[in-house]
Protein backbone atom coordinates (compact mmCIF):
# COMPACT_ATOMS: atom_id res chain seq x y z
CA UNK A 1 0.00 0.00 0.00
CA UNK A 2 1.57 3.37 -0.70
CA UNK A 3 2.06 6.17 1.60
CA UNK A 4 -0.85 8.26 -0.18
CA UNK A 5 -3.27 5.69 0.37
CA UNK A 6 -2.44 5.00 4.32
CA UNK A 7 -3.36 8.81 4.34
CA UNK A 8 -6.28 8.90 2.83
CA UNK A 9 -7.02 6.06 4.68
CA UNK A 10 -6.35 7.87 8.05
CA UNK A 11 -7.59 11.05 7.06
CA UNK A 12 -10.99 8.95 6.19
CA UNK A 13 -10.68 7.17 9.66
CA UNK A 14 -10.36 10.26 11.42
CA UNK A 15 -12.80 12.12 9.98
CA UNK A 16 -15.15 8.89 11.12
CA UNK A 17 -13.77 9.67 15.41
CA UNK A 18 -16.32 11.23 17.55
CA UNK A 19 -14.93 10.31 20.66
CA UNK A 20 -12.97 13.01 22.19
CA UNK A 21 -10.49 11.17 24.16
CA UNK A 22 -9.23 9.17 21.03
CA UNK A 23 -9.04 12.66 19.29
CA UNK A 24 -6.93 14.40 22.42
CA UNK A 25 -5.08 10.99 22.35
CA UNK A 26 -4.07 11.53 18.77
CA UNK A 27 -3.01 15.50 19.15
CA UNK A 28 -0.78 14.19 22.32
CA UNK A 29 0.45 11.72 20.06
CA UNK A 30 1.15 14.28 17.37
CA UNK A 31 2.79 16.91 19.70
CA UNK A 32 5.10 14.02 21.43
CA UNK A 33 6.33 13.51 17.50
CA UNK A 34 7.00 16.99 17.15
CA UNK A 35 8.94 17.90 20.20
CA UNK A 36 12.44 19.02 19.28
CA UNK A 37 15.61 17.51 20.27
CA UNK A 38 16.73 20.44 22.13
CA UNK A 39 13.43 20.03 23.74
CA UNK A 40 13.49 16.50 24.82
CA UNK A 41 17.66 16.73 25.60
CA UNK A 42 16.77 19.85 28.54
CA UNK A 43 15.41 17.16 30.78
CA UNK A 44 18.13 14.09 30.28
CA UNK A 45 20.98 13.34 31.94
CA UNK A 46 24.06 13.96 31.61
CA UNK A 47 26.88 10.89 30.75
CA UNK A 48 28.59 11.63 33.99
CA UNK A 49 25.32 11.63 36.03
CA UNK A 50 24.73 8.01 34.13
CA UNK A 51 27.76 6.94 35.04
CA UNK A 52 27.94 7.61 38.70
CA UNK A 53 24.59 6.49 38.93
CA UNK A 54 25.14 3.00 37.41
CA UNK A 55 28.36 2.73 39.18
CA UNK A 56 26.36 3.68 43.07
CA UNK A 57 24.05 1.50 41.47
CA UNK A 58 26.44 -1.74 40.90
CA UNK A 59 28.36 -1.28 44.07
CA UNK A 60 24.83 -1.44 45.85
CA UNK A 61 24.10 -4.94 44.56
CA UNK A 62 24.72 -7.97 46.63
CA UNK A 63 27.37 -10.06 45.27
CA UNK A 64 27.80 -12.93 47.41
CA UNK A 65 25.77 -16.43 46.64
Amino acid sequence: MTTVAKKKMLIKWISSIEDPEIINQIFEFKRAKNESFDEAVKNAITSQQLKEETTAYIKSLNWEK
